[in-house]
């Protein structure tokens, strides 16, 4: 039988979530679970080969050989998948309900990429992450151009038809952090064509210990190796104003926050800003399309007001911390 969807679960050391979130995705025959363990030394391979023996889910367990964290592990699923499309889900986060029933109904309209909005949980807080840099992405079709400048790395949030995927040979980066918007970035470039559904069908469920919310485990030099892989992938005709634009936001959005966040000093972080500033051209047509914050923190890091953005950004994680009670 033809499989509609492969979901890649990469896993390591996660028995305390792994059961949850199996639960969360939809017990169909048109459904494939791929759980790829990272050399789990917990007992997540035995609480996954119990789920196996009780459900009337299609799960295939693969064991990698080595730990090599969750971009080759997902690149392993890609592998081994059969379905139509293809997804992901982290470990420790969850399907919402009516996942299935709303994606299916765009992969029966064949469009190569199907994206949807996510809600965030974070010390019981809730709140919701939209999948694009721009609230101006309005449901429905989108242009794959546009989807390709404003869609977000994140693993999270996105459907793949397979034989895209596996035609152009797409995969995740060998990073342990930024892998993700170098599958996402060209996945989408591939694509004819994009759908957005405007719900949140996927809990991400954050917490203090991860990588993002650790600004000692940073590596700035992710960044720059993320966009010149994107960048090294994308017919440079094809995409001119796209790549610009891509620049914009990955070096000097994103690459400045991260050498504040490493703790670079200011003076260091000005000449790499200034640097980076040269190689873009400012006649980009999507800028004033991203959201106001990002276009704002550009505008500070334009004045040098390096430490006006760290003030605000240490208030505002000062107000989140009173919001939520961790103080």
């Amino acid at each position: 039988m033809e499989r509609l969807l492969s979901v890649i679960v990469p896993c390591y050391n996660s028995e305390k979530t792994i059961k949850r979130c199996l639960d969360s995705i939809p017990n169909s025959e048109k459904v494939e679970i791929i759980i790829i363990d990272d050399c789990s030394t917990d007992n997540t391979k035995e609480i996954i080969e119990k789920y196996k023996r009780t459900s009337d889910k299609n799960i295939i367990l693969h064991e990698n050989s080595e730990n090599s964290g969750p971009g080759i592990s997902r690149n392993n699923g890609i592998r081994i998948s059969t379905g139509k499309y293809i997804t992901f889900l982290d470990s420790d986060d969850m399907f919402l309900d009516g996942y299935y029933e709303e994606i299916k109904k765009i992969m029966d309209n064949n469009y190569d990429v199907i994206v949807y909005n996510a809600k965030r949980l974070f010390n019981k807080c809730e709140s919701e992450l939209f999948m694009f840099f721009s609230n101006k992405i309005k449901p429905g079709k989108v242009d794959a151009k546009k989807a390709l400048v404003f869609i977000k790395g994140c693993t999270c949030g996105k459907v793949y038809k397979s034989a895209m995927i596996k035609k152009n040979s797409i995969k995740f980066g060998d990073l342990r952090r930024n892998e993700d918007s170098i599958f996402t970035k060209t996945a989408v470039s591939c694509s004819k064509n994009v759908f957005f559904i405007d719900k949140a069908l996927y809990l991400y469920i954050d917490n203090s210990t991860s990588l993002s919310n650790n600004d000692v485990l940073l590596d700035p030099k992710n960044i720059e190796i993320g966009f010149e892989s994107v960048y090294n992938k994308l017919n440079k005709e094809l995409f001119e104003e796209e790549i610009n634009s891509l620049y914009y936001f990955q070096m000097l959005y994103c690459l400045t926050i991260s050498n504040l966040r490493s703790g670079k000093s200011k003076k260091e972080i000005r000449r790499i800003y200034k640097k980076c500033k040269k190689k873009y051209n400012k006649n980009d047509k999507y800028r004033k399309e991203y959201n106001f914050i990002y276009r704002f923190t550009c505008f500070l890091f334009d004045i040098n007001a390096f430490g006006l953005y760290l003030l605000l950004r240490n208030l505002i994680v000062y107000k989140n911390k009173l919001k939520r009670g961790t103080l």
